[in-house]
């Protein structure tokens, strides 16, 4: 028991006396994981948007096959019941 209560008054005296040196250095640490957190947020958005680029380019290609698969104005296109 008596060692238990040693390491608590060492650790007060020990604590007290390293708070002000630790404070700034975990101060920094905090900071730097701030940064950290904005530059990821902001490369998630940068893949966002490329992503929604080329979501929007492959459907601009399919609408863009749809027009060309089309029959030409003025004939229709056979339907499957003629072909029987």
């Amino acid at each position: 028991m008596h060692h238990v209560l040693g390491s608590i008054l060492i650790g007060a005296i020990f604590g007290s006396a390293t708070k002000d040196k630790l404070r700034p250095v975990l101060r920094k640490a905090v900071r730097g994981g701030l940064i950290v957190q904005r530059e990821a947020q902001r490369f998630g958005r940068n893949i966002r948007a490329g992503a929604d680029e080329l979501v929007a380019e492959a459907r601009a290609d399919i609408a863009g096959e749809n027009i060309e698969q089309r029959a030409p104005a003025g004939r229709a296109r056979p339907s499957r019941k003629n072909l029987k």
